[in-house]
């Protein structure tokens, strides 16, 4: 088993809806289950290739405060891999893809770490909210995951596209809290 190979989980990859569910179970400090209704689906495509982005629909029961959206990250090499695949190149083989292994883990688990950080040492720092963060290890090798809230009607602007510059205040506004740390 491997990161870029497809898995019964998730999108396609290893992690299973009950280890999402249970733990936000834990984090929610509920019982409730994500009921019959749930549904994923891959927000990510063609946005980045070290992971899969789901957005989970959740179906708890009726009056509850709970979420109804999540968005999970999950680190895989299933898009790349899908990518090359895509686009025919010969240069990323099976053999290759095992030798990204250990850096596609290696920057989940520091973007992991500096999550924790910033909940630690600057919790007021304005970054989406994070519920649940999972690590690669020995242990684990094949679930790593960042849960997060869902915001509804964010726009992806491609590196080559132009922004304002009202909207740029608040990216430096951000990078600027970032920095202070």
């Amino acid at each position: 088993m491997s990161l870029y190979e497809k898995a019964d989980g998730l999108l396609g990859t290893h992690v299973m809806w009950q280890d999402v569910e249970s733990v936000m179970q834990k984090v929610l400090r509920t019982t409730a289950k994500f009921g019959e209704q749930r549904n994923v689906c891959d927000i990510g495509e063609m946005k980045g290739f070290m992971s899969k982005i789901a957005l989970i629909h959740a179906d708890w029961p009726q009056n509850s405060r709970l979420p109804d959206r999540l968005v999970v990250k999950i680190s895989s090499e299933l898009s790349l891999y899908g990518f090359s695949q895509l686009v025919g190149s010969s240069q990323w083989d099976t053999e290759k893809m095992e030798q990204m292994s250990p850096m596609v883990k290696e920057c989940h688990n520091r973007e992991v770490a500096m999550y924790r950080i910033m909940q630690r040492e600057r919790p007021s720092c304005p970054t989406v909210n994070v519920f649940a963060l999972e690590s690669f290890s020995d242990e684990n090798p094949l679930k790593a995951y960042i849960i997060s809230e869902y915001i509804p009607n964010l726009i992806h602007v491609g590196m080559h596209q132009n922004i304002s510059v009202r909207e740029l205040g608040a990216v430096v506004d951000g990078i600027a809290a970032f920095s202070a740390m």
